[in-house]
């Protein structure tokens, strides 16, 4: 199946095979009618998840283990179920960015992360109803192409960005 996206501010067709796309039984939050979606590299840590019910919903994603080695997530017996874990198993997290106007910072949603059963083919936007993060931690790139939370430690600090990142392409090519 042919699946659009939308990468550097251009329009592709992708031919994607019906067996590697994930099922989220729940949808995104704000998108819980698009419940197919395919994942594309796009060059790690940054992934797109993109919508195949509709090809104007598709998110950004990081690895958020590249940002905060110490960041993990804790399921319900619930949503275990929901992605077909079995006793043991550990879904793959990755957490939205957050590509804004001009001038804002982008950010990422370290709150509600995106749990994926690779093996199972489902995903699952968790929802925890305690976290120490948030939902918009401010994102650098530090000179050597890295991706850093700003104010968290990692590649960039905190003053290191006055303007920000406003869009994709603007995250990869900014520095600090």
């Amino acid at each position: 199946m042919e699946v659009t996206v939308f990468l550097g501010g251009n329009e592709e067709r992708v031919e994607v095979a019906e067996d590697e796309l994930l099922h989220f039984p729940r949808g995104m939050v704000g998108f819980e009618e698009c419940t197919r979606y395919a994942l594309f590299d796009l060059g790690h840590p940054l992934y797109l998840l993109q919508s195949v019910d509709d090809p104007e919903v598709g998110f950004v994603l990081v690895d958020p283990l590249q940002l905060e080695p110490s960041y993990g997530a804790d399921l319900t017996r619930e949503e275990r179920l929901l992605l077909k874990l079995g006793r043991g198993d550990r879904p793959e997290l990755l957490c939205v960015v957050t590509l804004s106007p001009e001038g804002v910072p982008a950010g990422v949603n370290l709150r509600a992360p995106v749990a994926i059963n690779p093996a199972g083919r489902r995903g699952l936007q968790l929802i925890p109803q305690e976290s120490r993060f948030g939902v918009r931690h401010p994102l650098a790139v530090s000179p050597d192409g890295s991706i850093a939370l700003v104010g968290l430690g990692g590649g960039c600090g905190g003053d290191a960005i006055a303007d920000g990142l406003g869009s994709l392409a603007d995250l990869e090519a900014a520095r600090c």
